[in-house]
């Protein structure tokens, strides 16, 4: 029960967040709203996990459609490409898998290209993802090739400390 009142706080407190952050009301013109931007999509990931906890997964998918469009309007290449696989995971457990597969991919693409300690993290939990979805029978891997997908996660990730 106590769980459950800390959930809805913190769904309460991302709500409240976001009131803010839109209260704002930057215009795309200013340089503050790359960051404003950055900001909510931060808040509306956050809101998507909690939904996802609170097993809403219709509305975790809601919530992942706007935090993607929030992140293409940050000057990010990274968050984008979280948001990418965020709502390619929602996609997937709403039962949309081929298209949940085809974002994530997308998200792998971008994570590849680049060689910061977020890029390399998210090709870590790409590939995460990835024996997850084959642990759950949801993608067919043979279980060599899981067991290799999950070693080359554990060493991009352990090289950068994660």
């Amino acid at each position: 029960m106590e769980a459950c009142k800390e959930i809805d706080k913190a769904l309460e407190v991302y709500l409240d967040a976001e009131s803010k952050l839109d209260a704002l009301d930057i215009v795309k013109e200013n340089p503050a709203y790359a960051e404003q931007q950055r900001a909510l999509s931060y808040c509306l990931m956050r809101r998507g996990n909690i939904l996802q906890q609170m097993k809403k997964p219709e509305e975790a998918l809601a919530q992942s459609e706007r935090e993607l469009a929030t992140e293409h309007t940050s000057d990010s290449e990274i968050m984008p490409a979280r948001g990418l696989m965020k709502n390619g995971t929602n996609h997937i457990i709403t039962g949309e898998v081929e298209k949940g597969l085809t974002l994530m991919k997308e998200a792998c693409e971008i994570f590849e290209i680049g060689d910061s300690y977020n890029h390399h993290q998210g090709l870590g939990w790409y590939l995460i993802l990835q024996t997850d979805l084959a642990n759950a029978e949801i993608i067919q891997r043979e279980p060599s090739e899981v067991v290799e997908i999950a070693s080359l996660a554990l060493e991009i990730l352990m090289l950068i400390e994660n």
